[in-house]
């Protein structure tokens, strides 16, 4: 879970975050600019760079294991959140949603012989979408938990944890959640991070510490923004999204402790339509044919990888 422009106006540099747009300015380093039709990006054509990937052998190799009624579909349908930005997905300025997840379905639809149309939802509807049926997967950082698992199935692909960065000249270091007690925290909405959080500010007034300054985003790109402009002290994130927004910050920010709660992300598959099982054998093909590494390489996702496919193999 994106280079953040530094220059004078005179050369202007563009960057893409989540759904805005980080551009330079010479009134300030940092401003977001929508992007237009960002509520209706969709992605329905394979990139050229992903199809190179794939061997003409592989398409449509699994297309029997798809239940009847979704082989019936013209398409399947994999709901992503790109508000939470580069890596994962992100709204391009073609109004294209764009990213590993998008990929990363596209590949797996290729073995399925179908198209897959990604669609753009907020976060809080991913999970109610796919209950009701409106979606057959969602791609995400989406971490497999216990409490998750009592309502959608996991197919666990990627390794993950939580990250925290802060500016590059603040003071903090080795942060865990112990010392947040009295920092301006930064979070995205509904994310495990937020739920750490709220936990440990409870933990911070029973030991006569001040609360957490709870702070609750949309995106990576307006926490980077509170971090780096002073209105919040840390953020909290996932890890493989973090280490990327780090690098691309261009010194303005730093990471600010070890990851904690390492675990695995999951694709969320709906209970009961048959779906999970496929999708497991989807995954672990491109695995041992080396394409969801290359897939994760053009993301620098590689540490993040899997090299086997489980489900619903939660740690908490």
């Amino acid at each position: 879970m994106i280079p953040i422009a530094h220059r004078p106006l005179r050369k202007r540099t563009i960057v893409r975050l989540g759904y805005g747009m980080l551009v330079t300015s010479a009134v300030s380093p940092f401003l977001i600019v929508p992007v237009a039709g960002r509520a209706a990006g969709a992605a329905m054509a394979m990139r050229p760079a992903v199809k190179a990937l794939l061997p003409p052998d592989l398409e449509g190799i699994l297309k029997d294991e798809l239940p009847a009624a979704v082989r019936k579909q013209p398409a399947l349908v994999m709901a992503t959140d790109a508000t939470v930005g580069e890596p994962i997905a992100w709204v391009d300025e073609h109004s294209e949603i764009r990213g590993m997840a998008v990929d990363m379905a596209d590949a797996i639809g290729y073995l399925f012989g179908k198209p897959v149309k990604s669609v753009n939802v907020v976060w809080d509807n991913l999970i109610p979408g796919l209950q009701s049926g409106r979606f057959d997967f969602s791609i995400s950082v989406m971490l497999d938990t216990k409490k998750r698992e009592q309502i959608v199935n996991f197919v666990d692909y990627l390794v993950d944890g939580s990250s925290f960065l802060v500016s590059a000249d603040s003071k903090l270091h080795g942060l865990d959640l112990a010392s947040l007690c009295g920092l301006r925290v930064a979070v995205l909405r509904g994310s495990v991070e937020q739920g750490y959080v709220t936990k440990q500010t409870e933990q911070c007034k029973k030991e006569g510490k001040p609360p957490i300054g709870i702070q609750v985003y949309q995106g990576n790109n307006d926490m980077l923004l509170a971090v780096v402009s002073g209105r919040a002290d840390v953020m909290m994130g996932a890890s493989s999204q973090l280490g990327y927004v780090q690098k691309l910050s261009h010194g303005r920010a730093r990471s600010g402790g070890e990851p904690i709660g390492v675990a695995t992300d999951g694709i969320a598959v709906p209970k009961g339509r048959g779906l999970t099982k496929p999708l497991q054998s989807a995954l672990q093909k491109l695995i041992e044919t080396g394409v969801y590494r290359k897939i994760m390489a053009l993301y620098g996702m590689e540490a993040n990888g899997v090299s086997k496919v489980t489900i619903n193999h939660a740690s908490y």
